[in-house]
């Protein structure tokens, strides 16, 4: 049985959708009885109950490089480095050219194979600071993409832009992001959820950081929705949550009683607030993709969502009619769309089943596992072959 070794920028008790996404991927390896081993930034310090975490990577500079040689060395071969990998997270201001060159180090003389999973690929080219970051990024890319043994992508559309720095044989594949929010919502947990907000009649949510973009696709359907519809509440929910509502009501403070907002909460809590939604309004600047986990947390509790398609999103989100979908930066076809599934429940239970099915069809954990799987047993077939 092969190793795992999954390379992180961060880990619980870290914040972040990469922590989430690390944590749930290795426990998802682990219960199919797969060998696991984490290595994140952080101190050994920092206990846990998980076996083989190893926080020895410090800030990613050279000596804690190092010390996770030492440590790695240690354990059997074949060794399999998973790398989560997100321009931004391997410090050095996001241009750690010394951390790709240790991977490199790490394929050529201890024999390890790196399998990259690309979350994002790199910014874009866009004023000077942020244009001289992008060019480090592609060079970064480019040093891994030439010893990667395999690559995985967050959303099929990374690939094009992948390819122009990469080996003609490398082989790219798609793998989408699965929910970061286990469901754990009972039915005596959602009630609590509706008691707290008084019973409304229906319940608008949307989940996110609420970003500028973001925020400015939200503002003005939310409230033509609240003003217009007396008999349903907007709850909001996520990171910057609370912000966004003390500014939206500072602007329309006769709203205030039914918009609520709950900031980050502990996962349980977020799922029971989550599966109390009638519909989820997620719009994306960029369209809906795979690699939009407030997206797929609202699939895989059975809320029905209408949300965006734009130059990232993926065919399937309009030809499998699992969501509703209108053009991104569209304000009024999405406020016409939201007016539509509040008045018709008969078609907000209809995407609410489709888009649980495609969920659980395409993006689950199980998934997820068994693609790793068959590519780890086809790259052990062919090695015994050569």
């Amino acid at each position: 049985m092969r190793e795992w070794h999954i390379v992180t920028c961060e880990y619980p008790p870290q914040i972040g959708g990469v922590s989430d996404y690390t944590f749930l991927l290795a426990k998802s390896l682990r219960g199919a009885q797969q060998s696991v081993h984490v290595w994140a930034p952080g101190s050994s310090g920092i206990s846990s109950t998980e076996p083989n975490i190893h926080r020895v990577l410090g800030r990613f500079d050279s000596d804690s490089l190092a010390a996770a040689d030492r440590l790695l060395d240690l354990e059997p071969g074949p060794r399999t480095l998973l790398v989560q990998w997100v321009p931004h997270g391997y410090g050095q201001r996001s241009m750690n050219v010394g951390f790709c060159h240790w991977l490199t180090r790490r394929v050529r003389y201890h024999g390890d194979s790196l399998h990259l999973m690309i979350h994002e690929p790199f910014l874009e080219f866009r004023g000077v600071r942020q244009s001289a970051a992008a060019a480090v990024h592609r060079w970064m890319l480019f040093t891994l993409l030439h010893s990667a043994k395999h690559v995985w992508l967050s959303i099929p559309a990374w690939e094009s832009r992948l390819r122009p720095y990469a080996p003609g044989k490398l082989r790219m594949d798609w793998l989408p992001i699965p929910s970061p929010i286990p469901r754990t919502a009972t039915p005596e947990s959602v009630r609590l959820v509706r008691t707290t907000l008084g019973h409304p009649r229906l319940i608008v949510g949307h989940l996110g950081t609420y970003s500028s973009a973001i925020r400015e696709q939200l503002e003005s359907p939310l409230l033509e929705l609240l003003r217009t519809l007396s008999d349903i509440h907007v709850l909001l929910l996520g990171s910057g949550s609370d912000t966004f509502r003390t500014e939206f009501v500072s602007r329309n403070p006769d709203v205030s009683p039914r918009l609520v907002a709950t900031g980050t909460l502990p996962g349980p809590e977020l799922s029971s607030h989550l599966a109390a939604c009638d519909l989820l309004i997620q719009p994306y600047p960029d369209g809906a993709s795979s690699r939009r986990s407030s997206l797929m947390a609202g699939l895989s509790h059975g809320v029905p969502i209408l949300t965006t398609s734009g130059r990232l999103s993926e065919s399937l989100w309009g030809e499998s009619g699992a969501v509703a979908i209108v053009p991104a930066g569209d304000r009024s076809a999405l406020l016409t769309s939201a007016r539509r599934l509040i008045d018709f429940a008969e078609e907000r239970s209809r995407l609410a089943t489709a888009g649980l099915r495609l969920y659980e069809k395409r993006f689950d954990w199980p998934q997820v596992v068994t693609a790793l799987m068959k590519v780890d047993a086809l790259n052990t077939s062919e090695k015994r072959g050569s």
